[in-house]
């Protein structure tokens, strides 16, 4: 299956340097990424809930960022023509969007990803593979003491997202069980990727000229990569994935 990367113009040097970037849940852009509810103690619930669960938020928090801030996350779509994703992931149709193929094994790491302090009845084994988001229209909740899956803090999210039609990978940035080739930049990991899992290099409606010649010109280094474009349908609200004919640029 191939899986879609949607990336503005200026991260052209996602395919210079064959690396992705592989974020924590704390940097991601939905601010009720990976959160439980962590309930109170009955006795305790009015108080708690005059003061917004201020006492369980911060528990959560500490408890969330301690356990879990050695995981990166990598979020692909399911498809090439999301004129949302375009919008919101891609400057408004001026960047440019990567199909991966998902069956490479850099997407099937079925070793675990986990520390041994984590507790394996609620990792799961195969964590470290591709998988496809759960959208909820309500938080899971759960009291003090209560297990709970890795799968509810990694790959549940809120309904209002669903427009988005996420897969996710996750994978141990800190001590990687595959030996993963791992950068640092500035703000996030990056892990460099198979050049043969690149399926597709797709325009988009806006691309400028420019962008598009730089890259085509990084083509050569990714034989396995179709060269494609978005085409906006004339007669439905749709845009069209199409081959590009280079000999038009």
């Amino acid at each position: 299956m191939v899986l879609y990367k949607y990336l503005k113009p200026e991260r052209i040097d996602v395919l210079e340097n064959k690396r992705i970037a592989f974020p924590s849940l704390f940097d991601q852009n939905d601010p009720h990424e990976g959160q439980l509810a962590l309930l109170p103690d009955v006795n305790e619930m009015k108080e708690a809930l005059n003061d917004n669960f201020r006492v369980e938020q911060v528990a959560y928090k500490v408890h969330f960022e301690n356990r879990y801030s050695q995981f990166g996350v990598f979020c692909l779509c399911e498809k090439a023509d999301n004129i949302l994703m375009w919008a919101h992931y891609a400057e408004n149709h001026k960047g440019f969007v990567i199909g991966f193929d998902t069956t490479n094994p850099f997407f099937n790491n079925s070793k675990w990803e986990m520390d041994q302090f984590l507790d394996e009845r609620i990792v799961g084994k195969g964590f470290g593979s591709i998988r496809k988001m759960d959208y909820k229209t309500e938080k899971k909740k759960i009291n003090i003491g209560d297990d709970y899956s890795m799968y509810d803090i990694f790959f549940t999210k809120s309904h209002h997202w669903e427009y988005e039609q996420e897969y996710r990978i996750v994978k141990n940035i800190s001590k990687p069980s595959d030996g993963t080739d791992i950068k640092m930049n500035k703000q996030f990991p990056l892990i460099q990727f198979p050049i043969e899992a690149v399926r597709e290099i797709i325009f988009g409606l806006q691309t400028d000229e420019n962008t598009i010649k730089n890259l085509l010109h990084l083509k050569s280094d990714f034989p396995n990569a179709k060269i494609r474009k978005a085409y906006l349908n004339y007669l439905n609200y749709q845009i069209d994935i199409k081959d590009f004919d280079v000999a038009k640029l």
